[in-house]
């Protein structure tokens, strides 16, 4: 592909637009998700109240020191009728800064890095799990996507071209 893009970006009538976004940009989020895949981590923390936490865990049961500190402040639930949670949010202090974090709705602590609330302590109320995701190739991969969108749109604006 990488050939192909070098050999076919340009002609005797100038710069191929469509062509160079089309393929570059196919490789970019081809190589993004190769590159990509063995670089992101998931690390778990509990988050306890009014304890600060610099320490997670990989999947394998391995420790990871985080950066930041975490806390839990506060934690809220709501439930349906017959007693199963229906939304649950916490107020997590991340280094000092309150966010409020939801269910699918994460808090991003860097260009590469989002915290999400994965669980809670369903007896007591006292901890919360969160997830921390680090993908440091989405963007990349977020570019490769968007110069194939503008590609395909250039495709579909100026139509085929007629070769004699």
């Amino acid at each position: 592909l990488l050939y192909v893009v070098i050999r076919g970006w340009k002609n005797a009538e100038g710069v191929r637009w469509r062509f160079l976004l089309n393929h570059a940009g196919l490789l970019l989020a081809l190589s993004s998700a190769f590159f990509g895949a063995p670089d992101s981590e998931e690390l778990r923390l509990r988050a306890y109240r009014d304890v600060p936490v610099h320490e997670a865990f990989r999947m394998d049961g391995t420790r990871a020191w985080l950066s930041y500190e975490v806390e839990l402040e506060d934690f809220r639930i709501e439930v349906f009728d017959n007693g199963t949670p229906s939304t649950y949010e916490a107020d997590v202090a991340v280094d000092g800064k309150t966010v409020t974090l939801k269910v699918n709705q994460p808090y991003s602590t860097g260009l590469s890095e989002d915290i999400y609330l994965s669980s809670y302590d369903q007896a007591a109320g006292e901890y919360c799990i969160l997830q921390i995701v680090k993908e440091p190739w989405k963007y990349p991969a977020l570019a490769g996507i968007l110069m194939m969108l503008s590609g395909a749109f250039l495709l579909f604006i100026q139509g085929p071209r007629n070769r004699k």
